[in-house]
């Protein structure tokens, strides 16, 4: 199937990715990763709404990279107002600046290896792994068309380079504190 006719079929529902011209299904969400999604969107939306724009696309939105080839859904996508004339009606033309895959059962090792791959290979600056599972978070950054472990500060928080001013707890994806509240310590009021 080529990319146009996965653009315009009917499968019944959007939770399908297309690599290597071949439609995958994607596994259900669970409750933690749906809550984690809804947490992360409200809070980067409103970050990027107060500090130079930007939005956050949410999985079925896909990200076609040409690097494989594949489209894929990551579950949050951040896209910088310098790439939104990649944004087509159905799709992000490249590489998002920062990609969010939630890890649910079935998609560890997906999220993990082949995905960290593509995004790698494609051009993604960030990318966060997030395992409610296991209560683990990852983050990596692209330097020299490679993923390296993002450091951590010396209170366990990272802190994006793609978003300044931005800086995650990880506690917070596992306790989801008040949104204000973060948004405060980010100096958003």
């Amino acid at each position: 199937m080529t990319y146009q006719q996965f653009l315009e079929a009917d499968l019944g529902h959007d939770h399908f990715e297309w690599v290597d011209g071949k439609v995958v299904e994607l596994p259900a969400v669970e409750d933690a990763h749906d809550a984690i999604t809804v947490f992360l969107t409200r809070l980067l939306s409103d970050w990027l709404d107060e500090n130079g724009g930007g939005r956050v696309a949410i999985e079925p939105f896909q990200m076609h990279l040409a690097a494989r080839p594949s489209s894929r859904a990551p579950d949050l996508q951040v896209i910088l107002p310098r790439n939104f004339h990649r944004v087509k009606k159905l799709y992000l033309d490249g590489p998002a600046d920062i990609v969010i895959e939630i890890v649910s059962t079935g998609s560890r090792t997906t999220d993990r290896q082949t995905k960290f791959s593509e995004y790698e290979r494609g051009g993604v600056r960030e990318y966060w792994i997030i395992d409610p599972m296991r209560r683990q978070a990852e983050f990596y950054v692209l330097e020299k068309k490679h993923f390296i472990p993002a450091p951590v500060d010396e209170e366990g928080r990272f802190h994006s380079r793609m978003l300044p001013g931005v800086w995650l707890d990880t506690d917070w994806l596992w306790k989801r504190p008040p949104k204000k509240q973060i948004l405060k310590l980010w100096d958003v009021s």
